[in-house]
């Protein structure tokens, strides 16, 4: 459902550094100054594992299913995800970056994204599913079809494209944009706000099971933990349902900022609330344009291959690099 409520996906073959859209500051609507020319534009593609240095350099570049998938393909079309899902073998990126002898580093403190990277979410038809049944209605397969190529296309009109391009910004425009994108793609408005509602239930967007584990052991070696997230809503009570509260330090929270990754604002508050300098600390998240843009500000950062099964994420990889 991220694809559908934050902005819709990357779609294809995504290069990392020469932004396919430059970052917009969400104050001004005006692009965001950032020296993206530094980046060697490595390909990413859904089997890869990045980690980028301070120089946005690809320290090591690996598939955790490479062997077992050599025709795993790299398209990312929507519901298009590689053969042999990566969260069946939930080990594989630790023994990767064993295998690989990467060097643990010494941190201070890691920053994770939220959705996609902590948590995941159903495939979009289970989300429409879900809404048209809680309004007691049936929605066959080729209806879901059809809505979702519909939303596709309505996210790519030029209004509302700029207005989802900056909607974590604020939790008000949030509601705003995605509303009036159900309606352009045909949905009615009692179907469309059932759907938005939906992302504020938990259940539609688990916490991986490993999570807890590797927020414990970061946790117990004294390494602190920021959730960095381009959000429209409050993720604090959903992290004392889990019982992960304890573990973070701080929330740096777009829709509470009026600001929203790749912007710099973002971390550069990430890194004030904890007290640590950008070479102190880990981005790890599953996006490269956003996540991915803490490199240019001098973050070491650790991309992970999207995953839409709630399986192991194999956040093992963070233990791994940290020390």
């Amino acid at each position: 459902m991220a694809s559908i409520l934050s902005a819709m996906p990357l779609m294809g073959l995504v290069k990392l550094g020469r932004w396919e859209t430059a970052p917009r500051n969400c104050a001004t609507n005006t692009e965001c100054p950032s020296s993206s020319a530094r980046f060697a534009s490595p390909s990413i593609d859904s089997a890869t594992l990045f980690l980028i240095d301070a120089h946005a350099t690809v320290l090591f570049r690996g598939s955790p299913f490479r062997r077992q998938h050599k025709e795993c393909p790299i398209s990312r079309r929507r519901g298009e995800y590689p053969i042999g899902s990566y969260g069946r073998r939930p080990t594989r990126l630790a023994r990767m970056c064993k295998s690989l002898r990467v060097t643990a580093i010494p941190l201070c403190g890691v920053l994770f994204d939220w959705r996609g990277t902590l948590v995941c979410d159903p495939e979009e038809e289970l989300w429409l599913q879900a809404a048209a049944a809680r309004l007691g209605r049936e929605i066959e397969p080729s209806q879901i079809a059809a809505l979702l190529s519909e939303l596709e296309i309505a996210a790519g009109q030029p209004d509302l494209a700029r207005r989802l391009a900056i909607a974590d910004c604020s939790a008000t425009d949030h509601r705003a944009v995605n509303l009036d994108l159900f309606l352009a793609a045909g949905m009615d408005a009692e179907l469309g706000l059932q759907l938005y509602e939906l992302d504020f239930e938990p259940d539609f967007h688990p916490f991986y099971p490993d999570v807890a584990d590797v927020f414990a052991s970061l946790n117990n070696r004294g390494i602190a933990i920021a959730i960095v997230s381009n959000i429209h809503f409050d993720l604090r009570p959903e992290f004392r349902a889990a019982d992960l509260d304890r573990f973070v330090d701080a929330y740096v929270l777009s829709f509470e900022h009026n600001v929203q990754k790749p912007d710099a604002a973002m971390f550069d508050l990430a890194l004030s609330v904890l007290g640590f300098q950008a070479s102190e600390v880990l981005m790890v998240g599953d996006d490269p344009r956003r996540d991915g843009a803490a490199a240019l500000y001098g973050i070491r950062t650790l991309l992970v291959p999207p995953l839409r099964d709630c399986v192991s994420r194999g956040l093992e990889a963070v233990l791994a690099l940290t020390r």
